[in-house]
């Protein structure tokens, strides 16, 4: 199985059960649903099943949440965060890996290199520069309407 390796496996000092830490890393097919969000809803919240018809992607989707690139907006719907535009435009980088356990991003082994890599080190195509100018646009936008709430 590829999706992941173990970082250790201990036994639980109060029920005896198996406790594992996964190391999680992004894929490619995590990116195209990431952009298939951002270009079909934008920063509207979409159903999870229209952003691939194959559930072994949408289940890797959902783990961009490790990374804050996406967040659960409610009734089996995500959304895109800022985060996750910026990747999608190449303006951040992001840790290579998360460590989870019990859903819960946990810290990595000291000893383990943890790089950050941009969008096109996982998915070679060019991210199209008229998202990066939709993306400034909308962050304009959110921060005018934001600065007028506070007037």
């Amino acid at each position: 199985m590829n999706r992941t390796h173990i970082k250790k496996i201990e036994k639980c000092t109060h029920c005896g059960q198996n406790t594992t830490v996964y190391r999680r890393n992004i894929r490619s097919n995590m990116i195209y649903c990431l952009q298939t969000l951002y270009r079909n809803f934008g920063m509207e919240s979409a159903p999870q099943i229209k952003l691939s018809d194959k559930l072994n992607v949408l289940a890797d989707f959902t783990k961009l949440k490790y990374w804050g690139l996406i967040e659960y907006a409610g009734n089996n719907e995500y959304r895109i965060t800022y985060d996750g535009i910026d990747y999608l435009c190449g303006n951040k980088a992001m840790q290579k890996y998360k460590w989870v356990y019990n859903d819960q991003v946990q810290s990595g082994p000291m000893n383990e290199e943890n790089p950050y890599i941009f969008v096109w080190d996982i998915k070679k195509s060019p991210i199209s520069k008229e998202i990066a100018l939709e993306n400034s646009v909308n962050r304009s936008e959110y921060h005018m309407s934001k600065e007028a709430e506070l007037f």
